[in-house]
């Protein structure tokens, strides 16, 4: 029978070789970085702001010409073309 500290060595040898330590470090900040997005407490939130403005003056975004376009459809236009809703309706 394997007594304890022999039994740790070698899970401990094991979880080297199969995962890694880098892995588990990187996995662990990945779900703590995750909880604190989640959570989102106000110092965080105040950080994401101010991040997001600096990149709008960085680089704002363009403003199209026309970034609406308005389409009149009668009832004589949908009796000759359907309602291009497919036949659920």
């Amino acid at each position: 029978m394997i007594n304890s500290p022999e039994r740790l060595r070698i899970l401990r040898r094991w979880f080297a070789r199969r995962f890694g330590y880098a892995r588990l470090v990187c996995l662990a900040l990945l779900v703590g970085l995750a909880a604190l997005r989640i959570a989102d407490p106000a110092p965080i939130e105040e950080l994401r702001f101010r991040t997001f403005d600096t990149f709008q003056l960085i680089d704002p975004r363009v403003k199209t010409a026309k970034p609406v376009t308005i389409v009149d459809i009668d009832e004589k236009s949908l009796a000759s073309s359907g309602s291009g809703l497919g036949r659920d309706a």
